[in-house]
């Protein structure tokens, strides 16, 4: 892979071309993650050929830093004490109203969170997420309240409650890309749907490239079943 690599960097550089170098960051990835669970490692390319979907993750990643990807979905920096929003990043962040008992604003995104999958259910992802670099470099949906009295507060996103935390914390700034959140919910619908897309694109151009006599039931049905989910 590594002489492979190095032929598709040569010509890159011939073509005057850009490059996404996937094995680099795959390869260090693995590598951590056999360090920290040596048992668990293996099941990311359980063949050794075929990476797993955390894996690919890794892979995306490379592939959108390549294009100058930006680690930030959104940030929103909200001070109680000054009744004001201090910073509103790839979202309009408004109608900031300080009450007795908390806080409530309005937040309309330009941006969705990555769509992975429930992370306390998956055991590879999570060991794909302690071994690389996705979530910083990718996945920042930040939230900062600073001046809040002492105390745990509910965050709560479209009146559901997504989780608890304290004002510290709060003003120390979290994460949201990694709680399930709307957002979350309505990238995932995303996902879901780019790959009914995908899934109808490939069987519409095998039908179309290969003979009639060659075309496996399986590609008609496959056809048919994107084409109802859609």
């Amino acid at each position: 892979l590594i002489k492979y690599s190095k032929f598709v960097e040569d010509l890159s550089a011939e073509k005057n071309t850009g490059i996404a170098d996937l094995n680099t960051p795959v390869v260090d990835a693995l590598k951590k993650a056999k360090a920290e669970d040596a048992a668990l490692a293996p099941t990311l390319i359980n063949d050794r050929i075929h990476p797993g979907p955390a894996i690919h993750w890794v892979m995306a990643e490379a592939i959108l830093k390549s294009w100058n990807a930006m680690p930030q979905v959104t940030s929103v920096n909200l001070s109680v004490e000054h009744e004001r929003i201090e910073v509103s990043d790839n979202t309009q962040a408004t109608d900031l109203t300080v009450l007795p008992d908390g806080i409530t604003w309005n937040q309309e995104d330009k941006a969705l969170p990555l769509p992975l999958g429930p992370i306390d259910a998956d055991a590879a992802m999570q060991l794909v997420i302690r071994s690389s670099d996705l979530i910083p470099a990718l996945d920042q949906e930040t939230l900062t309240v600073t001046g809040l009295d002492p105390g745990t507060y509910q965050l709560k996103i479209d009146d559901r409650v997504v989780s608890s935390f304290s004002a510290e914390k709060l003003a120390k700034g979290i994460n949201l890309a990694l709680l399930e959140t709307p957002m979350l919910e309505q990238a995932r619908r995303v996902a879901r749907d780019t790959d009914l897309v995908n899934q109808y694109d490939y069987a519409w151009f095998t039908m179309n490239t290969l003979p009639p006599d060659e075309i496996v039931p399986e590609t008609l049905k496959s056809l048919g079943d994107a084409r109802d989910k859609a």
